[in-house]
């Protein structure tokens, strides 16, 4: 019997992932460097750290990640000033979760205030019943730390 649903929120609640792609493809472009879709696809829920180390190895010498995050990070703040919107089927999915009495839990690699931000203009962030971000834990995904620390609480 299911107890639980536990909701990661790039991705599965908003459609980030594109505006992030779109961000980082931008900077690597801006620089001179090409970041395809299909290597693009190995950062999905990974933390911004482990992506830029993997990028950095990928692009080799000659690549500064300074300047690039300065013109990803730009650009995606700017595409997120528009608001971010969500995931087709979130709302249902949540409403029958909570008529159903599920322990609901947002289980993000984002940042506390990435997450603030994308919930600004509801109330779902508090319907949570519990909230870990990447703050929470040492070991962001894919590993698993996350979906521990829900499942021992």
């Amino acid at each position: 019997m299911i107890k639980a649903l536990l909701f990661d929120m790039d991705g599965l609640i908003f459609d980030t992932e594109s505006v992030y792609k779109k961000s980082w493809q931008y900077a690597a472009e801006q620089m001179g460097f090409e970041l395809t879709d299909d290597y693009y696809q190995g950062f999905i829920g990974v933390q911004d750290p482990d992506c830029e180390r993997m990028l950095c190895e990928h692009l080799g010498e000659g690549f500064d990640l300074e300047a690039y995050k300065v013109i990803r990070d730009q650009h995606f703040r700017k595409a997120r000033e528009k608001g971010v919107d969500y995931k087709r089927g979130f709302h249902e999915l949540f409403k029958t979760a909570k008529e159903r009495n599920l322990v609901t839990a947002l289980v993000t690699s984002s940042h506390l205030p990435e997450v603030k931000h994308n919930f600004l203009n509801s109330d779902y962030l508090e319907q949570f019943d519990t909230v870990i971000t990447a703050e929470n834990v040492a070991n962001g995904k894919p590993r698993p730390d996350c979906y521990i620390m829900h499942a021992s609480a």
